[in-house]
């Protein structure tokens, strides 16, 4: 069993990387042996049944041959992760082999078997494990992240600005219209670095219960808030855990910036877990959607 939410978001990402990539199988078997990677492809945990060291061996030998497209190493290498997940023989060589060779990968595939390869060290206390630089845990840059929140956080309007600015009960109504502003004119819409009690307060309560377009546009700057921050704010994780179906659920203008924002912070505080504080009820676990690192929205 996953400890935190973060190591079982990091298994269905793979489990998402297997199914992009199944287009392998035609590349590395045929008959019976393509069949049955199509039926574990299929298995809701994409492993191997008990017992099938020899197709973990095929899948290595298939890891890092040379003639062979990157997406046979990102297929192969989701397969023996989630094989090793469930105490099976994983990749042969150890960790160290399936790191090999990531850099050819597409960057949003590399880093979801990075992840893997730092959640499965981590719960098998293996001390030696490939170590990772938290950029290469993400499957986009952060440079791609900022633009489409700072354009969202930029539409809160004046009708908007009023609107927050009259959260709690309106007091210092216009110290917080005039901060406010002064954020979304700026470059980055960044929060000030110093006292930050103005506007941050009542972005924070608008965007505390994410029901209207308004208050989505707050949760663009919270999450941009986090991003300069490195995670240290933590605005998300209480959100996410309270209002992951509200965020699952949006207008796909809101949903693709704030769901690859949000994911964009699990992923580069992943060695932390995200926030195992807030994440605890694995009853209210919700995951997000995997992230290609292509174009467009993210899959429903």
């Amino acid at each position: 069993m996953e400890r935190t939410w973060a190591d079982a978001q990091c298994r269905r990402d793979l489990r998402g990387l297997v199914t992009a990539t199944a287009e392998a199988i035609d590349l590395i078997a045929d008959g019976t042996l393509a069949s049955y990677l199509r039926d574990a492809t299929k298995d809701a945990g994409n492993w191997m049944p008990d017992g099938d060291l020899y197709w973990d061996a095929y899948l290595a030998l298939n890891l890092h041959t040379p003639e062979q497209p990157p997406k046979v190493h990102a297929f192969a290498g989701a397969m023996l992760l989630l094989d090793a997940f469930n105490g099976q023989a994983g990749p042969d060589g150890g960790l160290e082999s399936l790191a090999a060779g990531l850099d050819a990968l597409p960057r949003a595939h590399a880093a979801t078997l990075r992840r893997g390869i730092r959640s499965h060290a981590k719960a098998h206390w293996i001390a030696d494990a490939p170590l990772f630089a938290p950029d290469q845990l993400v499957s986009r840059p952060t440079e791609d992240i900022l633009p489409p929140l700072i354009k969202l956080a930029r539409g809160i309007g004046q009708d908007g600005i009023d609107y927050i600015c009259q959260a709690d009960y309106g007091m210092d109504a216009e110290k917080h219209r005039e901060a406010l502003r002064a954020v979304l004119a700026t470059t980055d819409c960044r929060f000030p670095a110093g006292d930050r009690w103005f506007p941050s307060e009542f972005v924070e309560l608008v965007g505390y219960v994410p029901e209207d377009p308004t208050a989505w546009r707050c949760i663009a700057l919270l999450i941009l808030d986090d991003i300069y921050s490195d995670g240290k704010r933590d605005h998300l994780t209480f959100r996410w855990d309270r209002h992951a179906a509200t965020f699952l659920d949006l207008p796909d203008m809101f949903r693709t910036p704030i769901l690859q924002g949000i994911r964009h912070l699990m992923e580069l505080s992943f060695e932390g877990g995200w926030n195992r504080y807030f994440m605890i009820d694995r009853a209210r676990w919700v995951f997000l959607p995997w992230d290609a690192g292509g174009p467009g929205d993210l899959p429903r």
